[in-house]
């Protein structure tokens, strides 16, 4: 029986180089790439002006997003969420994603200088 999918994930301040490691790791893991801001951007951007607009928008984009990820795990792929994973709220929404799909996980946490 082959490996589970594994749902990869990143951790880390604005900057850090979370997307730059995101692609380099669907590369590498022939995974599909899930960029937050690229699905907003061509969702939500003309109406995203605000803070409170991008916690709206993403939490609209996540009911879409989530199936689609868990489906992809449960066909075998691997994927790689470029999101945000900084807050236990969210990586608890990434944790249903997994365990609802059997995949395993991965947390990439990058470290950066307040001054990068």
């Amino acid at each position: 029986m082959p490996d589970p999918a594994c749902l990869h994930l990143l951790c880390g301040k604005a900057g850090a180089g979370k997307s730059t490691l995101a692609l380099a790791l669907a590369s590498k893991h022939r995974a599909i790439l899930i960029s937050e801001d690229i699905w907003l951007a061509r969702l939500f951007g003309d109406r995203m002006k605000t803070f409170d607009d991008y916690r709206t928008f993403s939490q609209r984009a996540r009911t879409v997003i989530g199936p689609l990820v868990v489906d992809l795990l449960v066909a075998g792929q691997n994927v790689v969420m470029d999101f945000p994973a900084n807050t236990r709220v969210t990586r608890a929404w990434f944790r249903s994603l997994f365990e609802s799909a059997g995949a395993d996980n991965l947390l990439h946490y990058l470290e950066a200088a307040d001054q990068l």
